[in-house]
């Protein structure tokens, strides 16, 4: 909470990947997907994965708690990256707050022209494939319009 608010939301967008980016580092060389880290009782995604703040917290604690419940950001989504060959591609730079809003367009640029992660258009435009992540999170788009309209 000292921090400004698009601090903040840098701070949670590179928390977020760096806390994603050590589980699969931690992980054995033999790693297929990041998916075979979760057991029985833990998926991934809720498994701890870090201490912020003094708190101990998983990948969904950050991406729904810190991240979706307080930023009505759709270009969030493509700028977290959950080490799935569909997900948006790593950044090659941290979030900072002074470049936050070239940074997230650039960052959605990237993911949505992405035919394989993204958005591609179909039989001549007539069908669009958009990414499970638009479809996931409907709602976080709505104020842009729709998923297709954001895509």
């Amino acid at each position: 909470s000292a921090l400004a608010p698009r601090e903040q939301l840098a701070f949670f967008l590179n928390a977020y990947n760096a806390l994603c980016v050590a589980h699969v580092l931690n992980a054995p060389p033999d790693l297929a997907s990041i998916l075979d880290l979760s057991t029985k009782e833990t998926a991934i995604w809720d498994a701890p994965a870090g201490t912020l703040g003094g708190e101990v917290v998983s990948l969904n604690d950050v991406e729904h708690q810190n991240l979706r419940l307080v930023w009505a950001e759709p270009e969030l989504h493509a700028c977290i990256v959950c080490a799935s060959t569909s997900c948006p591609d790593l950044a090659s730079f941290a979030f900072s707050s002074e470049k936050l809003e070239a940074q997230m367009a650039s960052r959605a640029e990237a993911w949505l022209s992405d035919q394989t992660k993204g958005c591609a258009l179909e039989r001549g435009g007539a069908v669009a494939r958009l990414s499970r992540i638009l479809l996931w999170f409907e709602d976080d788009f709505v104020e842009a319009g729709g998923a297709l309209a954001f895509a």
